[in-house]
């Protein structure tokens, strides 16, 4: 079994200057609980997830006196500046290892370089559980 086979195909992206209170509504309206960060010149600079989005700090960079809520943040300085990106034609064993190495989520598929699907974990658990089920 291949990325190709798990990967969702549809998927959401957010930019570096989008609040985290955008992207909240955006996960949620999606139902998903991360996504890729791609910059205005369309290159993939990191991902962002729900656990970013909750991590925040209340008090904003920008002195003692500033005070800003987390929602009112941006991407950018919020979210992982890195993202694992693997070939569509990766095998899934090579999936779940790269993620448990890594302790990630996500990995951003990509075909020729492009970005075409990401995997999640859960993917990655319903690949496997397949795969066992198939073997027996």
């Amino acid at each position: 079994m291949l990325a190709k086979e798990i990967m969702h195909k549809s998927v959401v992206s957010v930019n570096p200057q989008m609040t985290l209170r955008e992207v909240s509504g955006l996960f949620a309206d999606h139902e998903i609980s991360g996504a890729p960060v791609i910059s205005s010149e369309g290159g993939l600079i990191g991902v962002i997830s729900k656990t970013d989005l909750i991590s925040q700090p209340e008090r904003d960079p920008g002195g003692p006196n500033r005070r800003r809520g987390p929602a009112e943040r941006r991407v950018e300085q919020a979210m992982t500046p890195w993202c694992v990106t693997l070939e569509d034609d990766t095998p899934v064993p090579e999936l779940a290892r790269q993620m448990a190495s890594k302790k990630i989520h996500r990995v951003v598929i990509t075909h020729n370089g492009e970005i075409c699907g990401i995997v999640t974990s859960l993917d990655i658990v319903r690949a496997l559980l397949t795969m066992v089920e198939d073997a027996s």
